[in-house]
């Protein structure tokens, strides 16, 4: 919860405003046009990303996890 997400355009800039996830760790960004993005997330002091239903010592590191979608 409360995890900034920043939505990455193609070149690995901002695009829009950055969001905050739910307390369940959810967020969508609404309305966007064809093309090719990728997430950056700033995590609360403290936290760390890990992936479902791995150990919790298995982790990912922050920031831009590399992943890209293509609308």
């Amino acid at each position: 919860a409360n995890v900034e997400v920043t939505l990455l355009d193609a070149s690995g800039n901002p695009y829009g405003v950055p969001i905050s996830t739910d307390a369940n760790g959810n967020y969508l960004f609404k309305s966007l046009p064809a093309g090719k993005y990728s997430v950056k997330m700033t995590l609360p002091e403290g936290y760390k990303v890990s992936v479902k239903d791995k150990d919790i010592n298995d982790t990912l590191p922050t920031g831009d996890l590399g992943i890209w979608t293509e609308l």
